[in-house]
């Protein structure tokens, strides 16, 4: 969807949180991370990240959601 709103100019981190439940998943080891995100058509975006942690050890991302 990002292509819609042109190039990608700035990124930058607003928020962090760490959740054990998340609605609709099992308990787990969640994270959400919000970004401030500037493209080319859309000047003040923000982007929702949603990463979980799997049994192996790594973060995978599970949503993207960007406004």
């Amino acid at each position: 969807r990002s292509s819609a709103f042109g190039a990608l100019s700035q990124r930058a981190v607003l928020a962090t949180q760490f959740r054990k439940k998340f609605p609709g998943a099992p308990d787990g080891e969640y994270a959400i991370v919000v970004f401030r995100t500037t493209f080319a058509k859309k000047m003040d975006a923000r982007e929702t990240l949603t990463l979980e942690h799997e049994p192996d050890g790594m973060w995978r991302v599970i949503g993207y959601l960007i406004r």
